[in-house]
């Protein structure tokens, strides 16, 4: 048997609980590879071999359980809500109730596999300077790519938009890069602001699945703002509007009082002749 004694499935509830109460990746951090062993020959690698069916039984591919899990193949999942969705899974689904011969640590290996997608640590950077004209401390984001991955992970892009766009800057350590297994990169972006206008744009890191030339996005929420001060909101001209009338305005009033005093004077001469 794999571990010397075996934890219950109570106890990987309440480790799954303790998990949602925590930052991500505050966890003891699961074995990706075991976890792949054991996504794909679950009895084998975990000893149980009262088990009848592995995970691919279920799901066929990982894939299929990130679906489930975060919503497509590719989303950024963290350990503690895969781990989570597991046992919640085990708890409610009769085909998995087998599963409850699994301890802590295997759970706890397979929610790292099923969260072995493309990662941003940081999901909000909130910036504070002290002036106009004045940058705030730079901030990181690093990018993390899958331990196990079936493709290379390529950078394709990295952009920021938005309100306040121009008040942001980054540096370009990671553009176009081809990561290797578990390879992180770090770049930095500072808020260096021109104006008080709000700043809130989105950096966006667009990513490529480098087999099936899948493209799908990392996204960083931005926000400035200058201490002290109020932010503005920049507002769009607006255009002047001019009224209408059947009249033609001015000029349609002066066209209709020549009209008038021309039909007077017709008619005097009517009544002379």
């Amino acid at each position: 048997m794999h571990h010397a004694l075996r934890s219950t499935f109570a106890s990987a509830t309440l480790l799954a609980l303790a998990a949602a109460a925590s930052p991500a990746w505050a966890q003891a951090a699961g074995d990706v590879a075991r976890g792949k062993l054991l996504f794909e020959d679950t009895a084998a690698t975990s000893g149980v071999s009262t088990l009848t069916s592995s995970c691919t039984g279920c799901h066929q591919t990982v894939q299929n359980r990130r679906i489930a899990v975060g919503g497509s193949a590719t989303a950024q999942i963290e350990p503690d809500t895969a781990y989570t969705d597991i046992v919640r899974a085990i708890g409610s689904v009769s085909q998995m109730t087998q599963f409850n011969a699994l301890d802590a640590d295997d759970v706890r290996d397979l929610a790292a596999y099923i969260a072995d997608t493309a990662h941003v640590d940081k999901t909000t950077l909130t910036f504070t300077s002290s002036g106009v004209n004045t940058a705030a401390a730079a901030q990181t984001v690093t990018l993390k790519s899958p331990t196990a991955p079936f493709a290379p992970l390529i950078v394709r892009n990295i952009a920021i938009a938005g309100t306040g766009v121009g008040n942001f800057t980054r540096t370009f350590t990671c553009d176009s890069k081809t990561f290797t297994a578990g390879e992180s990169c770090t770049f930095s972006v500072t808020y260096d602001p021109r104006d008080n206008v709000n700043s809130n744009p989105v950096l966006t890191v667009t990513l490529r699945d480098g087999t099936t030339g899948t493209d799908y996005n990392r996204r960083v929420q931005l926000q400035g703002s200058i201490s002290g001060t109020t932010p503005t909101t920049p507002t769009t001209p607006t255009t002047p509007t001019t009224s209408s009338d059947s009249g033609g305005g001015a000029a349609g009033f002066g066209l209709l009082a020549l009209l008038a005093a021309a039909t007077g004077v017709l008619g005097v001469r009517r009544r002379r002749a």
